[in-house]
């Protein structure tokens, strides 16, 4: 692919960590969350999430909020081991 092509993001697959959803069911009203999650498929299927986003620094994050850090990374094994379940089922 070359630099002025870009990749099609329209049918790429969101998936959100069923407790991050749990999660924001419970802070969020429903039309808000909807509203959210609306913005957040245009955003992947544009590319736009991926030309505007950031790495996060986890050491940095480890050290600024320890607390959202573990959070991610308990969920990030998580999702890892769900996803090890189901390549093994296949």
């Amino acid at each position: 692919m070359s630099d002025n092509e870009k990749p099609n993001f329209k049918d790429m697959k969101i998936i959100i960590d069923p407790d991050a959803l749990a999660e924001m069911e419970e802070e969020m009203e429903p039309e808000e969350l909807q509203k959210f999650l609306n913005e957040l498929t245009e955003a992947v299927r544009s590319g736009k999430m991926f030309e505007d986003s950031e790495p996060v620094d986890m050491d940095k994050l480890m050290i600024e909020d320890p607390e959202l850090y573990q959070k991610l990374i308990n969920r990030e094994q998580a999702f890892r081991e769900e996803d090890d379940k189901q390549h093994k089922l296949h």
